[in-house]
């Protein structure tokens, strides 16, 4: 890199060390820490010899500028000074007739004391740089309530309410201040780069009376399918969904792709985080092909009085594809003649086509807010009340093709039994699949669409 330097001027090479030794020449002690504090924002003022020297200077000074604050970094680490705030240093290439008019007054004052630009710019003609540090303005920042968390400018300081920044850059900056049980407080701060008397510049107080929030309400909102979108308060989040809200009336708004759009009102109950409001919502399913049977599903009678599932007749090894065949008791399965009789075919309760969307099934429970489409009456409590377990046939995108997908979710602390395993949140179904929900015992079967042709 090329320094420049015009004649009588300072050397670009060393401005670093000059700008070290201007910090150190304002540093404070911290007595208890055992460390002394140094301005980081410097205002660097060069005179130069004409128009030309100047754009020397000032190409010279932007190709350099991120060097000489890395230098500048440095060095303050090697002396073991903390500076305080962000290190910025800015640069002016001024010409001499420049000195002279009101602008270089006025920039100065933004910096200096008005009793010490007349020496300044003096020192300025003679050595033909000045280095001076920006003015500190200080921020004292406090609440009523006090214990604030307090963010500015988006970025959350460490203190909380009150306290004190002693290097804060003139301009606008935002303030937020937020404390439990108290509506989150937005506002605006303007620090004039020039008001205030004194070398440390402005103090300026920025003083917040807290707004008590008023009785709050968590929900917890389910939907089935899941992975919708909910909009409620001018809050989105997708499901499920856990919020804090003003107790009182709310108006729910649901979307999903291909399903029905739901507007709810529901009356929020005020209660702590650890007692939410539980809210399930049911979304219909709105395809073209909707209410095309796609499977089929078959309950079967409990047995009497509980009795263990009969054990397997086949090795599994063999023949596993009769599993199923043997537990409904199919009497044209082959099991070999050392098998034992099969016993007689369960009695059918009741079956249903099944469609694209959601099936839920269950206890009928006066108190939900879904009611179940297979509803499982059960004398022994066996099956919890409402949603158990739910069922979401649909076709998935990744597979290129119009292949549907069954998943049996479980919605129960005691869980399902799929095909012979427990499971306690959710799987997806082969084409002929047996489940167990308390004493009920069913089987979902899936239907291949006939072919078809379209003209």
């Amino acid at each position: 890199m090329r320094w420049t330097r015009g004649e009588g001027t300072r050397p670009l090479r060393f401005l670093a060390r000059r700008i070290v030794q201007a910090m150190a020449e304002r540093a404070t002690a911290n007595m208890i820490l055992g460390e002394r504090v140094v301005p980081g924002r410097f205002l660097v003022l060069r005179l130069a010899a004409d128009d030309e020297d100047r754009a020397e200077q000032e190409g010279t000074l932007a190709d350099s500028k991120s060097a000489i604050e890395g230098e500048v970094r440095r060095e303050a680490r090697a002396r073991e000074f903390r500076i305080r705030g962000a290190l910025a240093v800015e640069t002016q290439v001024l010409l001499p007739e420049e000195l002279e008019g009101e602008e270089i007054g006025d920039l100065l004052r933004g910096v200096l004391d008005e009793e010490e630009i007349a020496p300044t710019l003096a020192r300025l003609r003679e050595e033909r740089e000045a280095i001076l540090p920006r003015r500190l303005h200080r921020l004292e920042i406090d609440s009523r309530p006090r214990g604030a968390a307090i963010y500015l400018d988006d970025r959350q300081l460490e203190q909380v309410t009150p306290c004190r920044l002693d290097d804060l850059p003139g301009g606008r900056h935002r303030v937020t201040l937020s404390l439990p049980g108290y509506l989150p407080h937005e506002g605006e701060l303007v620090v004039e780069a020039d008001a205030g008397e004194g070398r440390r510049g402005a103090r300026q107080q920025y003083f917040v009376e807290l707004e008590p929030e008023p009785p709050m309400g968590v929900l917890e909102l389910v939907t089935f399918p899941a992975q919708a979108r909910v909009s409620v308060n001018g809050e989105v989040r997708e499901t499920p969904a856990r919020l804090r809200l003003p107790a009182g009336p709310l108006e729910i708004e649901i979307t999903r792709p291909e399903y029905e759009p739901r507007t709810l009102q529901y009356e929020l109950p005020p209660g702590p985080e650890n007692r939410p409001s539980r809210l399930q919502v049911r979304l219909d399913y709105a395809g073209e092909d909707r209410g095309v049977p796609v499977g089929r599903l078959l309950v079967y009678k409990p047995e009497p009085a509980l009795r263990p599932r009969p054990p397997a007749t086949v090795r599994p090894m063999e023949r596993p594809e009769e599993t199923i065949a043997t537990f409904f008791g199919d009497q044209t399965a082959d099991v070999g003649p050392e098998a034992p009789a099969i016993p007689p075919a369960p009695e059918l309760l009741g079956e249903r086509p099944i469609t694209k969307g959601v099936l839920v099934i269950g206890r009928p429970d006066p108190d939900a807010t879904v009611v179940p489409d297979v509803k499982l009456f059960d004398p022994l409590n066996t099956v919890s009340r409402g949603c158990h377990a739910w069922l979401h046939v649909y076709t998935d995108p990744g597979t290129g093709a119009e292949f549907n997908t069954f998943v049996i979710h479980n919605n129960s602390p005691g869980g399902i039994q799929v095909d012979g395993r427990l499971v306690m949140d959710s799987v997806a179904l082969g084409d002929d699949s047996e489940i167990q929900i308390g004493i009920f015992r069913m089987r979902v079967r899936k239907e291949t669409p006939l072919a078809r042709v379209e003209f």
